[in-house]
């Protein structure tokens, strides 16, 4: 059985779900696919979005799940705590993993620098990918907080809470902009 969030699927229904697919793309192999680009894509409703983040969350998927996240805020007028919960995981490990990604490169990118290797270049361009990710989930954050969150929150509990989101973009900005990686989480 194949399960949504709406209805449970019997074979027979996935059977012509994958034929609709194989329709839509020409070939069976990438049925998959499409089914995963329709779970990413725009919800229909705020508790549809809700339900995805939550899937996502379960299947530590978290770019996807800030995803669905960001949707869920544009339905919402204010967050319940559940909701605004949601909000704070996604990006909090959004940019955890790649703030980890990050202390693993510099770190390597110093035991190069020690033995005079010539992959040095190589890790500062990838180290720079990461670092411009980081800003631009930072961006978005922001964004987000300034434009949907912290004007719509009308109790003090709700505002405290978006303000106190802005930490953790803050703190990853400092971090690439002074370049003080640290090795401890």
């Amino acid at each position: 059985f194949f399960f949504s969030s709406r209805r449970r699927h019997t074979s027979s229904s996935l059977v012509s779900w994958a034929r609709r697919c194989l329709q839509e793309t020409g070939t069976w192999g990438s049925f998959i696919f499409v089914s995963y680009q329709k779970m990413v894509t725009k919800c229909n409703t705020r508790d549809e979005a809700v339900y995805k983040a939550r899937i996502s969350e379960q299947a530590e998927r978290y770019d996807d799940m800030s995803k669905f996240v960001l949707q869920m805020v544009k339905f919402s007028n204010e967050l319940s705590n559940d909701e605004r919960n949601l909000v704070s995981v996604a990006y909090k490990n959004v940019i955890g993993s790649r703030r980890t990604a990050l202390r693993a490169i510099t770190c390597l990118e110093e035991k190069e620098e020690t033995k005079g290797s010539s992959h040095i270049e190589e890790l500062r361009s990838y180290k720079k990918i990461i670092e411009v990710e980081i800003e631009d989930i930072v961006t978005e954050i922001l964004k987000l907080l300034d434009s949907d969150l912290i004007p719509v929150a009308k109790t003090p509990d709700a505002k405290a809470v978006s303000y106190t989101h802005l930490t953790l973009p803050t703190k990853a900005q400092v971090q690439i902009s002074v370049g003080a990686v640290s090795l401890k989480k």
